[in-house]
């Protein structure tokens, strides 16, 4: 008896579950209720003019943007090939490789590897100098005193 009750309760639960699941819009949904995205203005540009030149700009922006598109889906197409042709390039240069020299190549490669995480990692801890000042006046107190004749 208590085996079905624990079993009820469960269902229960997991129809409760799926009713809340059900009643909530999915992604899909939501990306269909977001208004249409407008194209992107170059940088800095729309912190700089007013409403009504935003949208001139916008105007002109939009009728490029079928044309960009096409081209960004071209060169979205020629990278695909272009490292299909360099897999095949590399796997007929590896197949004239002997076993030592594949062994060399990837020891060379493991590091280099190792060499640019290093640099990395110096250059994200190295000390960042402190922006420069506009204040005179703190230009004044951070100065060097002027040397002695």
């Amino acid at each position: 008896m208590k085996r079905v009750l624990s079993v009820a309760g469960c269902l229960i639960i997991a129809c409760g579950v799926l009713a809340l699941l059900a009643a909530q819009p999915n992604a899909q949904e939501k990306a269909k209720e977001k208004k249409p995205s407008r194209p992107a203005l170059p940088p800095y540009v729309s912190d700089v003019v007013t409403e009504e030149q935003k949208e001139k700009l916008y105007q002109v922006a939009d009728m490029y943007e079928a044309d960009l598109d096409k081209l960004r889906a071209e060169i979205r197409k020629l990278n695909a090939e272009l490292q299909k042709l360099q897999k095949k390039r590399d796997a007929e240069i590896n197949a004239l490789l002997t076993d030592e020299q594949k062994a060399r190549v990837r020891e060379l490669a493991a590091a280099a590897k190792a060499k640019a995480a290093a640099n990395k990692k110096a250059k994200e801890s190295a000390v960042k100098p402190k922006p420069a000042t506009k204040d005179p006046e703190a230009v004044k107190e951070t100065a060097p005193p002027p040397a002695a004749k």
